[in-house]
């Protein structure tokens, strides 16, 4: 038989736990495991007398990485971020939702197989960051998207405060707006007038719904849409004119 010394040096995981939950899901092998007595950090014995139980092992270990490991990992990366509290976890949440969309399971499982076959000590930490770079990058890639439409949603809600404080000492007219939707998936809404003057706000892609918020809050009387975005804003023109049926004129 031979044995495996798994575990981490750094993350706060129970490691046995997590390596008996992944291994239960690869039946009907049953592999023996013993927690370690260490000073620091949390590691396990686990003993293959095959190919078939390693491969079973590099599967479950492959799991423990890409699902219950990448939460730490991505936590990290956003406790670095220059963000509150409350702009973190959200921060975190949308990016370990989009990362999971990333991992091929099997090629993990592979590497760690490979590994296995001429190491008997794994320390999870040091296995993402010298055989799973590639992976590291994708998770830090869907870390700083995150953060960026965090960014996006903060610059929103100013704007939008911003919009409801000029309309409040504004003359009260109700504005004629047109929203151009762009190829990109942007928009841009202006103000029509008589006189020439009026307002601009570009906004970025994949923000429909501060889009309907901001247009609500104008209040308008009439909304002209010219759609030269070749279907990428669909979604947006089909919400809008939902919303705001009766105000649109004009619809290009």
């Amino acid at each position: 038989m031979k044995l495996y010394s798994i575990g981490t040096n750094e993350y706060e995981a129970d490691v046995e736990k997590l390596i008996r939950r992944r291994l239960s899901r690869q039946e009907p092998l049953t592999l023996p495991i013993a927690a370690e007595k260490r000073t620091g950090g949390s590691f396990v014995t686990v003993g293959t007398d095959s190919d078939e139980e390693r491969l079973a092992l590099s599967a479950a270990l492959a799991e423990v990485l890409t699902e219950d490991i990448r939460y730490f990992a991505i936590a990290d990366m956003a406790a670095k971020l220059p963000f509150s509290p409350g702009e973190k976890r959200r921060i975190l949440t949308a990016a370990l939702e989009n990362a999971c969309r990333f991992i091929d399971l099997s090629a993990v499982a592979a590497r760690v197989f490979d590994y296995l076959s001429s190491s008997s000590t794994l320390i999870l930490e040091g296995f993402l960051r010298f055989r799973m770079q590639d992976v590291l990058e994708t998770w830090s890639v869907c870390v700083d998207a995150a953060a960026e439409q965090q960014i996006l949603a903060d610059e929103f809600r100013e704007l939008s405060a911003l919009i409801g404080l000029f309309a409040a000492f504004r003359p009260l007219e109700e504005p004629a707006l047109t929203v151009v939707l762009h190829h990109d998936g942007s928009c841009t809404i202006t103000e029509q007038r008589d006189e020439g003057e009026g307002f601009r706000i570009d906004c970025a892609p994949e923000c429909g719904d501060s889009v309907t918020d901001l247009i609500r809050g104008m209040e308008p009387r009439s909304i002209r849409i010219v759609d030269m975005s070749l279907g990428k804003c669909e979604k947006l023109r089909t919400t809008i004119s939902e919303r705001f049926g009766a105000l649109i004129t004009d619809d290009e």
